[in-house]
């Protein structure tokens, strides 16, 4: 097992850790560099404020997109359902009329 000593003995051969070189230039240079379009858009696209904001719109047009088309549909069987019952009281009036037609035609 080895001591405290030998421990921190073997601390007193490390070196302090250094940056490369041109470490501060480069990254000023970085800092220094304008930004184009995309780089202001992409920053804003990449906050989480306009992230919540793009989910919340989303998902409020498939809200209104799925009532709309509920009341659509429910409209859509009504108007059938009427169409229906037109239909079967308009077949036995239309036949009869189809009948003096013919016969009017005929003579």
């Amino acid at each position: 097992m080895k001591t405290t000593e030998d421990i921190l003995n073997s601390l007193e051969a490390m070196e302090q850790a250094a940056p490369r070189p041109f470490l501060a230039t480069r990254v000023k240079a970085k800092l220094q560099q304008p930004q184009g379009a995309w780089d202001r858009v992409i920053t804003i696209i990449a906050k989480p404020a306009f992230a919540f904001a793009t989910i919340l719109f989303i998902l409020a047009l498939n809200i209104i997109v799925f009532v709309k088309s509920n009341n659509f549909n429910s409209t859509t069987k009504s108007n059938n359902e009427e169409e229906m019952i037109a239909t079967n009281y308009d077949t036995g009036a239309s036949a009869i009329y189809n009948i003096e037609n013919n016969t009017e035609d005929e003579k």
